[in-house]
């Protein structure tokens, strides 16, 4: 009985999904719409197209990663369509594609007010010293001569 319940409180009562034919197409994972409380709780800003980048982008990693990232309207369609041919993101429909870059864009687009605040490259006096040599090449005598 107490493993009955345990099932049904955590869905596995549920008939299991139906499997799918070696070599059938797969329909794309529709994500859930998100709520304005997880929306807010993962720290995005407000905008149209955030309910598709909640639902797209964090059904596969974290907001953070979205959000540690900066790019142009095309750098952002650069980064999906790499994630499209290498790591399984889906196909999007051209409306949601172009709100969802017209979000991450001016969201997520190069941050000037960063740049600006970036520190310089240390001079090379103040770096410290290289000492190490690279190692002979195999089959070289220390001549170079083989």
């Amino acid at each position: 009985m107490a493993m009955t319940l345990a099932g049904a409180a955590l869905g596995c009562g549920e008939a299991p999904p139906q499997p799918v034919a070696p070599g059938a197409a797969r329909a794309p994972l529709a994500p859930a719409a998100p709520d304005a409380e997880r929306s807010a709780a993962l720290g995005f800003p407000e905008g149209p197209g955030l309910e598709l980048i909640v639902g797209h982008c964090t059904a596969c990693h974290s907001a953070k990663l979205v959000q540690q990232n900066r790019a142009t309207r095309h750098g952002w369609r650069e980064i999906i369509r790499w994630m499209q041919r290498t790591q399984g993101f889906w196909e999007l429909d051209a409306q949601h594609e172009e709100q969802m870059l017209d979000y991450l864009a001016t969201h997520y687009g190069p941050n000037a007010e960063a740049e600006e605040y970036r520190r310089l490259p240390l001079s090379p006096e103040w770096l410290p010293p290289n000492n190490a040599e690279a190692p002979p090449r195999p089959g070289k005598n220390q001549a170079g001569q083989g």
